[in-house]
């Protein structure tokens, strides 16, 4: 797999090359506005090939949809401008809605970025519409053919080799961190002190899976055809990861460590059989291959379990302190459940393969989503959308504005749901714009007379455009400036097949940019404003309501054998809770802190990665539910449970009602209480009554797991707590126009 560096490289010189042939084969042809082809190239030319074909045939389906629809409304309301301008306001609103949903957004973003092209350019001559539709869509439709064709035929990427890759990375990345999980607790090696940003580091990586398995589905029929099996994948790799956290939250007490001192050629020989079937996962993955069967864990895990069932018959682990034995159960019951997920993972890859086991997986359960409704949000954005683009389109008309075409378009595009988020794209918008203009001005100055043909002159083109496909092709914050500098610069330049120099282009250009800028500007300020701190304290408020949600039914889900009703269920539950803080995380990069204000952001950063740490905490609480729990067992601890159930609860809603009132209130000592009582039972429970005499291995390392998982979600809620009690929420009360 590439880095992501050579990636980048590879994909501007890549898309250069198309760009400059694209651009002579429309000269060549002597079209009136082959720079249409070039930045067709330029839109579609993504570094995976699957991505890149599905964009390319959204593209030219968005081109006919708004040239048709162009056709339509001049044709309809051609002597009626305020029938057309409805009817614009209507088919635009509709294109913004479409945009920002999750069903192909940028069929939506390009069919009201062409329909406003078209109208624009030929509502003052509306008999130039027929002309100008069917050259935008050849000029669309080779730029595709030449973009997909260099895309395909040098040096392709498949996003199902980068996904193989990926997770063969992530899984080699937990494999090291349960390799110091295992030395630290069987040889007493010191920790180091970046652990928890390395733990933080593999939770970041999820969402690049996700979203490369995105990718994947467009170029890998195998992967199409099994999504079951490959969301399957994704979430056994995500119960590793928690399962091998969680032996680390075991392994890292400072209890004294006696217990598996008895067990250590065991318990050494079990963890090596782990880690070993665990690289061989990575090494299947890595060669493109069926995981192989998992077979060296059977044995190793057998004599450790009769073993421990010699100890416990000799009463050897009365003698140790109870939090000793209860760490090292709870740690063989982590073992136990890596053990299991390796298992799933393994099944669920042959199963990609087109294997017979693909039977053996589990009822796919997808995310539980509200029924069919307008969202508010998307509604409000919508219409601002309309309203703004027809204000420009209407300024453009009445001031007779030379480049009113331009700030009509960029109206409908620097229009984002946030005020921030327009702002930005704004500042790429001009900023791009005068970077080509610069770029364009020196090679008209300098370059363009030098060539007397467009064979010696593609040559500087094609440097000149790799470098915009370069920044175009880094990070997001600003890669938008690229496409935009690409644009500026072959609108300057003209390229045609019959060239001229105007520096005019580029400034009308600007001024129109300029001019859209600030009626969107305005129009998000004073029409339903979308602050991004409103949003953050939205989606907090509505994480810490379902993760209470999710404490109060916990005891519903504690039972001997959880059936596949109550599983899906938890999944649903779970599924909700674990998209949230990546949502929590986009809002917080929009809000700007000011140079004062660092301190608040890092704090608001830190409550952020309490979220992350609490939703896999809860995930974690998910695999103990889903064990095998003896009944009496649970019987006798079921009260001190079910308060930590609530005092776990009350502290998430707390914390919820702080960010939904940007305002803490008090907290109390109920989970400190219920916290206490539980250590105390389980005492008793343990060295008293010996209620967990009768039980075999595996039930007492499910019971202890379970109590252990009530430990740790009560630490990260506890410690949330905190975080948030000592905020500063005046930051997040902002001025809706300033």
């Amino acid at each position: 797999m590439l880095t992501a560096n050579q990636l980048r490289l590879l994909t501007a010189f890549k898309t250069a090359l198309a760009v400059v042939i694209a651009l002579g084969i429309a000269m060549k042809l002597n079209w009136e506005r082959p720079y249409w082809t070039g930045i067709t190239v330029f839109i579609t030319f993504l570094p995976y090939v699957g991505a890149a074909i599905e964009k390319s045939i959204l593209r030219i389906l968005g081109t006919l949809a708004a040239g048709i629809l162009a056709y339509l409304l001049t044709g309809f309301f051609e002597q009626d401008q305020v029938l057309m301008s409805i009817a614009l306001f209507v088919i635009l609103s509709l294109f913004g809605y479409g945009a920002t949903g999750t069903t192909y957004p940028y069929f939506f973003i390009l069919g009201g970025i062409t329909l406003c092209i078209i109208v624009g350019t030929t509502i003052v001559n509306p008999g130039e519409l027929w002309h100008l539709v069917l050259f935008r869509t050849l000029e669309v439709c080779l730029g595709v053919v030449v973009a997909l064709a260099v895309n395909n035929l040098i040096f392709p990427q498949r996003a199902s080799n980068a996904f193989r890759f990926k997770a063969s990375d992530t899984l080699k990345d937990c494999q090291g961190l349960l390799s110091l999980a295992v030395e630290h607790y069987q040889a007493g090696a010191q920790l180091p002190a970046d652990l928890e940003k390395r733990i933080k580091k593999i939770a970041t990586q999820f969402p690049a899976l996700v979203s490369l398995y995105q990718s994947a589905i467009k170029d890998s029929s195998r992967i199409h055809h099994h999504k079951h099996a490959m969301e399957e994948f994704i979430r056994e790799i995500r119960q590793i990861y928690v399962a091998i956290v969680t032996v680390m939250r075991a392994s890292a007490s400072e209890t004294p460590r006696e217990f598996q001192k008895e067990l250590q050629d065991e318990l050494r020989d079990y963890v090596s059989a782990l880690q070993a079937d665990l690289l061989q996962i990575v090494e299947d993955l890595q060669r493109d291959e069926p995981a192989r069967r998992l077979q060296r864990v059977h044995d190793a895990r057998e004599r450790l379990r009769e073993k421990v069932i010699v100890l416990r018959r000799e009463g050897v682990s009365m003698t140790y302190p109870v939090d000793d034995a209860t760490n090292f159960y709870a740690y063989m019951g982590d073992l136990d459940s890596l053990h299991d997920s390796l298992i799933r993972l393994a099944q669920a890859d042959r199963a990609i393969y087109g294997g017979k086991e693909v039977k053996q997986l589990p009822t796919r359960v997808k995310e539980k989503k509200p029924g069919w409704g307008l969202s508010k949000l998307r509604v409000h954005h919508c219409l601002k959308v309309g309203i703004a683009s027809l204000i420009a389109l209407y300024l453009y008309l009445w001031l007779q504005w030379p480049s009113g075409v331009t700030s009509f378009l960029t109206c409908a595009i620097v229009m984002q749901v946030s005020a921030v988020a327009s702002n930005q794209k704004s500042m790429l918008r001009l900023g791009g714009c005068m970077l080509g203009g610069l770029f364009g001005a020196l090679t008209l100055a300098f370059i363009e007379p030098n060539f007397a043909t467009y064979y010696g002159y593609c040559v500087p083109l094609f440097f000149i455009f790799a470098f915009f496909s370069w920044i175009n092709n880094g990070p997001v914050k600003y890669a938008y400036a690229g496409f935009q500098a690409q644009l500026a610069f072959l609108l300057m330049t003209t390229i045609s097949a019959q060239q001229s120099v105007d520096l005019e282009a580029g400034v009308d250009r600007f001024l129109g940019i300029l001019l859209g800028v600030f009626v969107a500007a305005l129009v998000h300020r004073l029409i339903w404003p979308v602050l991004p701190e409103q949003e953050f304290c939205r989606q907090l408020s509505a994480f810490f309501q379902q993760a209470s949600q999710f404490m109060r039914e916990q005891d519903q889900r504690i039972t001997v054998q959880q059936s596949e009703p109550a599983k899906r269920a938890q999944e649903h539950d779970l599924a909700n809770i674990e998209g949230m803080p990546a949502k929590t995380f986009d809002w917080l990069g929009q809000i700007g802190f000011r140079n004062r204000e660092e301190k608040d952001k890092d704090a608001l950063t830190q409550v952020y990665l309490q979220v992350q740490a609490i939703s896999f905490a809860l995930r974690g609480m998910a695999q103990a539910n889903a064990r095998d729990l003896e009944r009496n067992s649970l019987d006798h601890l079921r009260p001190e449970l079910q308060a930590m159930d609530h005092a776990v609860a009350d502290i998430f809603q707390r914390c919820g009602e702080a960010f939904q009132q940007t305002a803490y209130s008090s907290t109390d000592d109920n989970l400190r209480e219920a916290r206490i009582n539980l250590e105390k039972r389980l005492t008793k429970l343990l060295r008293v009554e010996h209620a967990t005499r009768n039980l075999n291995n595996e039930q007492l390392g499910n019971f202890l797991s379970l109590v252990r998982r009530y430990r740790e979600v009560a630490t990260f809620a506890r410690a949330c707590e905190q975080e948030v009690a000592a905020l500063n929420f005046s930051v997040l009360k902002r001025s809706a126009f300033f």
